[in-house]
């Protein structure tokens, strides 16, 4: 009855299928097999009597002070071409020092070399502040002349301009006196334009009944005499025209 198998179609497959999956869990198996059993350890056991028992002696024994009291000073490594790590100071001994030349001379050329480097750095600055200086100076004449152009713009709408003398300093007595009287008569001409202006202002009104001298002057020719009157307008104006009469 164990060992009853069964008979259907697909049973012959599904026995292959078995063996099949059975062989690969073998294989697996073996990846991790430990190839020797009870071998005998040379070296001793270390003592585990130093493990921390606690979360605060775990912390201090990780910390950076711990390990670096167990596990010594680190050493800086050096990879040279062929990609092997050397400790910094191994690829020079002191034999290879010595076999460069004196330290003194070592040192004036260090010296040298440096200070040409600072030479050419500081020939670089000036050049730099040179030009920086020279680009303020041509924004400084720009303003300038943007400011005397703006000035010069001003003072032509404000009026004319009245230039004394010739142009150039060595022309002839001559030409300086014509313009200084030409001068003369144009301070002239506007001082009696001002005189005219002020003298209407400054004559007496004439009244509506008084005569008009400027077409007859002859005072004692009565018969000639022309009187050049305004409507009166109120009764002190008709009141004065009578009396005017009158005293003619």
């Amino acid at each position: 009855m164990f060992e009853r198998k069964n008979q259907s179609v697909l049973s012959e497959h599904y026995l292959n299928l078995n063996e099949e999956n059975k062989q690969e869990d073998a294989d697996e198996d073996d990846f991790l097999t430990i190839r020797r059993k009870d071998h005998i350890l040379d070296s001793e056991i270390p003592e585990l009597n130093n493990i921390p028992t606690s979360k605060r002696a775990t912390k201090k024994a990780l910390s950076k002070k711990m390990s670096a009291l167990s596990n010594g000073l680190g050493t800086k490594l050096v990879f040279d071409d062929e990609g092997k790590a050397h400790p910094i100071y191994e690829l020079e001994d002191e034999d290879d020092f010595i076999k460069e030349g004196d330290a003194q001379e070592l040192k004036k050329k260090f010296i040298e070399k440096e200070s040409e480097v600072m030479t050419q750095a500081d020939e670089e600055d000036k050049a730099v502040a040179k030009e920086r200086r020279q680009e303020k100076k041509r924004r400084r004449k720009e303003l300038e002349k943007m400011e005397d152009y703006d000035s010069g713009e001003s003072e032509g709408e404000g009026g004319y301009v009245v230039t004394l003398g010739g142009d150039n300093d060595g022309g002839d007595n001559e030409s300086e006196g014509d313009d200084s009287a030409d001068l003369d008569r144009d301070m002239e001409s506007s001082a009696d334009e001002d005189s005219d202006d002020e003298g209407p202002s400054k004559k007496k009104a004439k009244k509506w009944f008084e005569n008009d001298k400027s077409i007859n002057n002859d005072k004692n020719d009565k018969s000639t005499e022309v009187i050049e009157i305004e409507e009166p307008q109120t009764i002190d104006d008709l009141e004065a025209f009578t009396q005017r009469l009158l005293e003619d």
